[in-house]
């Protein structure tokens, strides 16, 4: 199997994954996994972080932003090659250097006016056409503006797409 088909992923709680082919379920693993830690050592906030969404730029450098909990704001890690395992199985974990809040729960729109969210999760970065790891244009989220959370039919979540500069 060729670098080609490997895959890194992240999961909720901060957990790292690795698959040498992406398309085969049986070799998936745990990054820095070991016998007593089948989930592996957190990327970022032990346990704090979720709905992950992971890209590599053009240096090869793979970032990440998350939703971290309480309070809610979205935070940003990156991992270059020199944080990397040198063998994806040896248990060693993966490194990452958190550059800290990607964003908070407040946001202005483009009339000017001001609405602080009580939740933002689920960040996706929308590129420009033919640009992916290089040049986003927006981020979206899923944001709760009203209403108690976690309550049926009464916490209010929509879409946003806000315009990065």
């Amino acid at each position: 199997m060729s670098a080609r088909s490997s895959a890194v992923a992240l999961i909720r709680g901060g957990m790292v994954w690795h698959a040498w082919h992406y398309a085969d379920p049986s070799s998936w693993h745990a990054v820095g996994s070991t016998p007593n830690n089948s989930e592996g050592p957190p990327w970022v906030m032990a346990g704090g972080v979720e709905d992950p969404y992971v890209w590599r730029d053009a240096s090869g450098v793979y970032h990440a932003l998350a939703h971290a909990f309480s309070p809610f704001f979205g935070v940003h890690a990156f991992s270059d090659k020199a944080q990397w395992p040198a063998n994806w199985s040896s248990g060693q974990p993966m490194g990452w250097t958190v550059t800290g809040v990607a964003y908070s729960a407040d946001v202005e729109f483009t009339d000017g006016t001001k609405f602080t969210f009580l939740r933002r999760e689920r960040p996706h970065l929308v590129w420009a056409a033919g640009r992916y790891g290089t040049t986003p244009l927006a981020l979206t989220n899923g944001v709760q503006y009203g209403g108690p959370p976690n309550k049926p039919y009464m916490d209010a979540v929509m879409t946003l797409s806000q315009g990065l500069q």
